[in-house]
């Protein structure tokens, strides 16, 4: 999972920062759902309904999408002891951590931007 603390993800989310988990990228087919571009370096799935942005989708990495974490059910995910892999976290975009909030002492790789 990454947390992002970019301007984009903060003001989407309405939190200090956004947290991504990434899976096979996936056809939604002839849904409700658009791929927008949202920054030059990706896209976002969002519903055309309500406009909640759900994915991330990243141009250096077509196969894979980001869906945003909080949106997933939580019986749909794997428990810690089936999945390790799923909860290795990473903090990017951590020049943009707003003023107001402090990174957390975990001990997680810190990009100063996404890569």
């Amino acid at each position: 999972m990454q947390h992002c603390y970019c301007s984009i993800c903060r003001h989407l989310s309405g939190a200090a920062f956004q947290t991504w988990m990434p899976c096979a990228r996936l056809d939604w087919g002839d849904s409700d759902v658009e791929l927008v571009r949202t920054t030059s370096h990706g896209s976002r799935h969002r519903c055309r309904g309500c406009g909640s942005v759900m994915t991330i989708v990243y141009d250096a990495q077509p196969d894979t999408v980001w869906p945003a974490a909080g949106a997933i059910d939580d019986d749909a995910l794997p428990s810690r002891d089936d999945c390790r892999a799923l909860y290795r976290q990473i903090h990017i975009c951590c020049a943009t951590v707003p003023p107001w909030y402090e990174l957390p002492a975990d001990g997680r790789p810190r990009l100063p931007f996404a890569s």
